[in-house]
């Protein structure tokens, strides 16, 4: 878990907000002005640095992300609206793909754009 919130930390800018909330969840608060083709190109960085194996002892382990996203406001005006998207659109990602043992959860803040995340 650490290793990956390092990773996760390295990614964002300095006017978000990154915090583990429980277990293998994650909530990544981003500051309005991200655009949708922006957060795809963040999401993409973000599978791609989770992805990278970490080592353990001397074994290499690898993790999956499975990531959905909602922009303020076209997928909801407030908080619960668009934590509700993002889990759908993170459940989603995870039926496609079948797998994902590490979860995140990226929420938006009320004035800007965030994500939800099974890593």
């Amino acid at each position: 878990m650490q290793v990956i919130a390092s990773r996760l930390r390295e990614l964002v800018r300095e006017c978000d907000t990154l915090a583990r909330i429980g277990g293998d969840e994650f909530v990544l608060l981003m500051d309005t002005g991200v655009t949708a083709d922006a957060l795809e190109s963040i999401i993409g960085r973000i599978e791609r640095e989770v992805r990278e194996p970490i080592m353990l002892d001397k074994d290499a382990v690898s993790v999956k992300v499975s990531i959905g996203q909602a922009l303020f406001p076209e997928d909801g005006t407030n908080s619960v609206d668009l934590v509700r998207v993002a889990d759908a659109r993170m459940y989603e990602v995870k039926r496609r793909r079948k797998g994902g043992s590490f979860q995140a959860r990226f929420m938006p803040a009320t004035s800007g754009v965030g994500m939800s995340a099974k890593i």
